[in-house]
């Protein structure tokens, strides 16, 4: 007797996964890259005022921008392991520090306001 092979299952495990995917996880990573492209676009649109109040050359800012995606795309992974392990304290941290960059006043920023 040949073993039987089935033929129906794959087909229709297939047809799930594609069906998940295009109902459940594109939509999603649509979603996320708006959202990615429209931060992008603020911070643009934020350089134009920002740049003269601060004297930063676009120079400075295309540096302070670049070195601000590189850490962040470096540092998203361990960040989230180490919320599994310390909970929202982790979050607020980073709240915290993000809050703090309002007192940047200057390329050469120091902890005394002017």
């Amino acid at each position: 007797m040949a073993p039987t092979q089935p033929s129906d299952a794959i087909p229709e495990i297939e047809r799930a996964t594609l069906r998940c995917v295009t109902c459940c996880i594109l939509p999603f990573l649509m979603l996320a890259y708006f959202v990615e492209l429209v931060d992008r676009v603020n911070a643009g649109f934020a350089a134009l005022q920002m740049n003269h109040d601060l004297g930063l050359s676009a120079e400075q800012f295309g540096l302070g921008a670049s070195l601000f995606y590189v850490s962040y795309v470096l540092c998203e992974v361990p960040s989230n392991l180490a919320m599994e392990r310390f909970g929202a304290w982790i979050m607020i941290t980073w709240g915290l520090v993000s809050a703090l960059m309002a007192l940047a006043v200057r390329p050469a920023s120091r902890t005394s306001m002017p």
